[in-house]
């Protein structure tokens, strides 16, 4: 489960280095998620671990992504994603 949830968060940094704004419904599709409050969950285990920086548009089902890691993460970064 963890393996899952660190390529989860791997994915939504690459997603996010690409564009600004990114529908939820894209997101639950390549993140293999199958509800909305598990993507938010997500998203926000995202911003804890410092994979993301960005904005929940709950309204509109759109995130803004305002920062992203690289997807090749040092080491640090991946112990930020164990410790969330």
């Amino acid at each position: 489960l963890l393996a899952r949830r660190k390529l989860q968060l791997l994915t939504l940094a690459s997603l996010a280095a690409r564009t600004r704004v990114i529908p939820y419904s894209d997101l639950l599709k390549q993140l293999y998620i199958d509800n909305v409050r598990e993507l938010e969950d997500l998203i926000i285990e995202g911003v804890y671990a410092q994979v993301i920086r960005g904005k929940l548009d709950q309204l509109n089902h759109l995130l803004y992504i305002e920062y992203a890691i690289a997807r090749d993460v040092n080491a640090g970064s991946l112990d930020r994603m164990e410790d969330v």
